[in-house]
C-alpha cells in the first residue's frame, strides 16, 4: 500500500502541487477578506448601528460605500458572502426612516449596487419613486448617481420575474425623464435607457409568462418614459435605429 501511494505521488506530482497551491491561495484570500472586513467595514457598521448623536451619518454611509468599492464588493470582482451582505443590509435598512433625501438616495444607491432581494427591491423602488416626485431632488439624483444604479437594476432584471418592482422603477424613470431641463433624461439616454426600454417592450409583447393586466401596466410605464425621452436631441437618432420600436409606426 505504501509503495502504491508513493507511486501515485510520483506519477501525479504536478496535479498534487496545483491542488495544494489552489488550497493555499483560497486560504490566503479568505484571510485577507477577514482582515479587510474587520479593519475597514466593521467599525463603520458599528458606528452606524449605534446612531451616535454627533456622527455625520451621510459621510459614514459614503465611507462605507468607498470601502466596499475598494474591496471589490460593488464591482463584482469579489463576491460578498451572504452573512456579511445581510449585516450591511440590516444596518442600511434601519436608516431608511431618516428624512434627509440625499442620505436616502445614497443608501438606495448602495443597496442597489450590492444587489437587493425581491422584498427589499420593492421597498427601495417605492422609496426612489417617492423621492422622484419632488422636483427639488432632481439635482441630488444627478449628484448621487442614483440614476445609474436604477438603470443598472432595470437592465439586469427579468421583468417576468419581478414585475411589480420593475413597474415601480419605471414609474421613477418616467418621472425622472420628464424633469424640466432634460438633464436627467440625457443621462438616462447616455447610459442606454432606450435599449433597456426596447428589450422590455419586446418582452411585454412576446412573453407568455405575463398576464394581460401586468403587460398593460408595464407598457403604460415604458411608453410613458419613451414619450418623455423623445424631447431629448440625442434620442431621435437612437430611436431611428431601433427596428422593433419603429415597427409600431409601420402602416
Amino acid at each position: 500500500m505504501l509503495i502504491h501511494r508513493v507511486t501515485l505521488a510520483h506519477r501525479f506530482p504536478l496535479k498534487l502541487q496545483k491542488k495544494e497551491k489552489k488550497k493555499q491561495k483560497k486560504e490566503k484570500k479568505s484571510s485577507n477578506f477577514e482582515a479587510y472586513w474587520r479593519s475597514k467595514i466593521t467599525p463603520i457598521l458599528a458606528t452606524l448601528n449605534m446612531e451616535i448623536e454627533n456622527v455625520d451619518i451621510l459621510n459614514q454611509v459614503e465611507e462605507l460605500s468607498d470601502c466596499l468599492l475598494r474591496g471589490g464588493f460593488l464591482t463584482g470582482s469579489v463576491v460578498l458572502p451572504h452573512q456579511y451582505k445581510v449585516k450591511v443590509f440590516q444596518c442600511l435598512i434601519n436608516l431608511l426612516d431618516k428624512k434627509d433625501s440625499r442620505l436616502l438616495l445614497r443608501i438606495s444607491r448602495l443597496l442597489l449596487c450590492l444587489g437587493v432581494y425581491e422584498k427589499n427591491l420593492i421597498s427601495i423602488s417605492k422609496l426612489i419613486f417617492k423621492l422622484t416626485r419632488c422636483e427639488n431632488n432632481d439635482a441630488i439624483f444627478l449628484e448621487e448617481k442614483t440614476v445609474h444604479s436604477l438603470l443598472n437594476v432595470l437592465n439586469q432584471q427579468k421583468i417576468e420575474d419581478k414585475c411589480f418592482s420593475i413597474r415601480v422603477l419605471y414609474w421613477s424613470t418616467e418621472v425622472l425623464s420628464a424633469n424640466t431641463d432634460n438633464s436627467i433624461g440625457e443621462i438616462l439616454v447616455q447610459y442606454g435607457v432606450l435599449q433597456v426600454l426596447e428589450r422590455h417592450l419586446i418582452t411585454c409583447n412576446t412573453s407568455n409568462e405575463m398576464n394581460s393586466e401586468v403587460k398593460s401596466n408595464l407598457l403604460i410605464q415604458i411608453l410613458g418614459a419613451l414619450r418623455n425621452l423623445c424631447d431629448i436631441p440625442a434620442t431621435e437618432k437612437l430611436l431611428a435605429e431601433m427596428e422593433y420600436v419603429n415597427s409600431f409606426n409601420t402602416p
